[in-house]
């Protein structure tokens, strides 16, 4: 899942065991493995110049956890 603030600053949320994580997109940053990391790590999931626009507000429940709202 992406988040776009809609100042060119996009963060992707992915779940960690019971943790969220946000990584910030910044341009040109590249990270290099070797081994490559199998096709399925979620470092191999990143965000593509013609993903779309995050359209879906989000909130984190204190005890459902993060919910969707609807547009």
């Amino acid at each position: 899942m992406h988040i776009d603030f809609g100042d060119n600053t996009t963060f992707q949320l992915f779940q960690h065991g019971n943790t969220l994580r946000a990584i910030k997109d910044q341009g040109g940053f590249e990270i290099n493995t070797n081994p490559p990391l199998p096709p399925n790590h979620l470092y191999q999931q990143h965000r593509q110049a013609h993903d779309p626009p995050v359209r879906t507000r989000i909130y984190c429940h204190p005890l459902e956890g993060w919910r969707s709202l609807a547009a």
